[in-house]
């Protein structure tokens, strides 16, 4: 199985999301079977599965009949979006505020032997 992009994963879990909600976990249709005929998504489906984010049932000839999202899955864009909140506040608010002080504190010392 070759390297999956972050954007294949994004893009699967986001189909699985929009086939299945809390009350109808299962997605199970033609539409599945479709979607499983590209490689891509077929490994993205596997590496979600490997993940814990779903459950896949299959049959013996390894063809995906059904997708079950697991509780985690359902909060599987809820936790990258807090992954992106603290990358933001270490590489972008912190530096900031620490320019921010730095200024100030130079300004002062400036003042204060002029």
């Amino acid at each position: 199985m070759k390297d999956i992009k972050l954007k294949d994963l994004d893009k699967c879990m986001r189909v699985v999301l929009q086939n299945c909600n809390s009350f109808n976990r299962m997605w199970r249709d033609d539409e599945l079977q479709e979607f499983c005929e590209n490689p891509v998504n077929r490994n993205s489906l596997f590496a979600l599965e490997n993940e814990g984010y779903i459950e896949l049932i299959s049959a013996d000839a390894g063809i995906i009949l059904a997708v079950i999202t697991l509780e985690k899955g359902f909060t599987y864009f809820a936790k990258k979006q807090n992954e992106l909140k603290q990358f933001l506040m270490k590489s972008v608010f912190v530096p900031i505020v620490v320019s921010t002080i730095t200024t100030l504190i130079t300004i002062g010392i400036t003042h204060l032997f002029t």
